[in-house]
């Protein structure tokens, strides 16, 4: 049987060499075909254990990571599509159709710059104080008080208190100069002059029973001497500031006052010398 298969196999190419026929070349082999691409294999997942019988505790068995909680679906748009999240509008676009537009961001408050601490407010000076009432008449004398009197002398000492041993405050020196006497102590007048300074001197100095004037400072800077109490009258002569002159009457409820200054007598009005009280009459 063999035999038999083996001449079988050879028979044709032995006829065909024994011909003369060229033998038939063997077809070229063909190009390998580029080996495709394998996909990999999907992890396989590790199998789970079987749950172990209750009550008992599974031997060497790994801790189960804690899973996260799982997400909230979103719910699903018309159509089955995940709704998009919206975009938030460029300046100058218009949002889209159904899209509410982002609020600005507001402005926050420019902070105020703080106020500095007021200062304290200077202390105001300590008034001066009152002078004393003057007494109706006084404890002294007798006499209605405030009253005038000029000086004796030209050298008179104005003392801070009623007695020799009180230092002196301020020395006058000007006879005939007129005061006003505001109170009385035994031997001492207490005494004030133009300026409204007040002090204590011996009544030795002091000359009681004649009357004298001083013109006041004024803005026009002199003081007309009239011939009649009347400012339409004639001009005797000026008097300055500070001058010292004789008064010799005043008339109740005039405000004119005859005076003498040297040679030159008049009218001034009363409101215009020192020397005089406001509603005294003098004849």
């Amino acid at each position: 049987m063999a035999a038999m298969l083996a001449a079988a196999l050879t028979g044709p190419a032995m006829a065909q060499s024994m011909l003369g026929a060229p033998a038939a070349q063997a077809p070229a082999p063909a190009a390998p075909r580029p080996a495709e691409p394998t996909r990999p294999a999907a992890p396989q997942r590790p199998a789970t254990p079987a749950p172990a019988a209750p009550g008992a505790a599974a031997p060497n068995a790994p801790a189960r990571p804690a899973q996260a909680a799982p997400r909230p679906a979103q719910p699903a748009a018309a159509g089955g599509q995940q709704p998009r999240r919206p975009q938030s509008a460029q300046p100058g676009q218009r949002p889209a159709q159904g899209q509410r537009p982002q609020q600005p961001p507001r402005r926050q408050p420019r902070p105020t710059p703080a106020t500095p601490p007021a200062e304290a407010p200077a202390p105001a000076p300590a008034p001066e104080p009152a002078p004393p009432p003057i007494p109706p008449r006084g404890p002294a004398t007798g006499l209605p008080m405030p009253r005038f009197v000029p000086l004796r002398s030209d050298r008179v000492n104005m003392r801070v208190g009623p007695d020799m041993r009180f230092p002196i405050e301020w020395r006058y020196e000007r006879r005939d100069l007129p005061v006003m006497i505001v109170n009385e102590r035994d031997q001492w007048r207490r005494i004030r002059d133009v300026d409204g300074t007040e002090g204590w001197v011996h009544q030795s100095n002091l000359l009681p029973g004649r009357r004298t004037f001083l013109v006041r400072p004024s803005q026009a800077g002199e003081v007309e001497l009239r011939r009649r109490p009347d400012p339409e009258a004639a001009v005797q002569a000026r008097l300055r500031p500070g001058v010292i002159g004789r008064l010799r009457a005043c008339a109740a409820g005039s405000d004119w006052c005859e005076v003498q200054a040297r040679d030159a007598r008049g009218f001034v009005r009363r409101r215009e010398i020192f020397g005089v009280l406001p509603d005294e009459e003098l004849n």
